[in-house]
């Protein structure tokens, strides 16, 4: 069991503040979690703009299972990346079958209702509609993970999506994905990691993937191309610089955080982009990276990099401040 709670201020956004239940029996077969938030400024919105979920899995099974219902408000479209207020409410279903430990199948389902408030600049669809959606995904995954990280194996993660709108609604549409991640130890903690990213989507709404920033394409400002046909491979080379390091103070030793080092290039092949904007073919970006390690999975890390597109190489080195994690 566990209860949660968090207050944001953000200057465009503005503030919001929720909490997380869980509940599960000592098994551990059977979970049971509660979400609320709430984004209103005044009292009259506060029902239009609370989000709320309820979710009940079942592991008791090798099929598990899990049900949900939700009420989710927003105030940014990040699909076609413009600020534009939405609600969606709903039921979901979810299947999960595990062939191994490392293998599994993953079916889900949704129907939602969506009520737009704010018309979009680009998308042609009505502001009221009921959509359903089906999604089945294939996932294998070997990695064995350290505390720098991921240090070997692999993980294959292929979807396939659907979604109709009940009526006339201009929401139709259909999504592949592929993101597949590969770790090669070299080392006692040397790793060259790999990662391909695919993804195509068409119909009347398609989904469009936006590229750029320290999580995938490393160099390129935040988000800065849009594409809803999109190759991407990442790789780089991790090579610990510090590690194991102990501090001994009058109040007790202290271990430092490893720092590690790495090598990277990027590429993506961009097609179908949004809307006909004017954007390169290809793009991609190399440079050098320096980490520290705050945890299993979470790094303070800082890039250097060059941008091309593949023509030209960029004269200006970029440099990049984030706090998150690697591929």
């Amino acid at each position: 069991n566990f209860a949660q709670s968090g207050l944001a201020y953000d200057p465009e956004f503005g503030s919001a503040g929720g909490g997380q239940l869980g509940f599960t029996d000592l098994l551990g077969n059977h979970h049971l979690s509660l979400a609320v938030s709430n984004t209103a400024t005044t009292a009259g919105d506060f029902f239009k703009r609370l989000n709320l979920g309820l979710a009940y899995t079942n592991l008791s099974r090798r099929w598990n299972w899990s049900l949900a219902a939700f009420h989710l408000s927003s105030d940014f479209d990040t699909n076609y990346w413009e600020y534009r207020f939405e609600r969606r409410f709903g039921v979901l279903a979810a299947l999960s079958y595990p062939f191994s430990l490392f293998r599994r199948i993953e079916f889900s389902g949704n129907l939602r209702g969506v009520i737009e408030e704010d018309e979009l600049s680009y998308a042609l669809r009505d502001p009221e509609a009921v959509l359903g959606s089906l999604y089945a995904a294939w996932v294998h995954d070997t990695v064995l993970w350290s505390s720098g990280g991921a240090l070997t194996g692999e993980r294959l993660n292929f979807t396939l999506g659907w979604t109709t709108a009940f009526g006339e609604g201009g929401y139709g549409y259909s999504v592949l994905r592929l993101d597949a991640r590969k770790y090669w130890r070299l080392g006692d903690r040397t790793v060259y990691a790999a990662r391909l990213f695919g993804h195509y989507s068409q119909g009347d709404d398609p989904r469009f993937v936006h590229l750029g920033g320290p999580l995938q394409l490393r160099g390129w400002p935040h988000q800065y191309f849009h594409a809803r046909g999109v190759w991407l491979l990442n790789q780089e080379l991790r090579v610990p610089l510090l590690y194991g390091v102990r501090l001994f103070t009058p109040l007790g030793s202290l271990d430092l955080p490893p720092v590690r080092g790495s090598l990277f290039a990027d590429a993506a092949r961009l097609s179908q982009r949004f809307f006909a904007i004017p954007q390169p073919q290809w793009v991609g970006a190399y440079g050098l990276g320096l980490e520290l390690g705050l945890g299993p999975v979470l790094v303070l890390r800082y890039n250097a990099t060059r941008t091309t597109d593949f023509e030209e190489i960029s004269s200006r080195v970029d440099h990049e401040f984030f706090l998150g994690w690697n591929f």
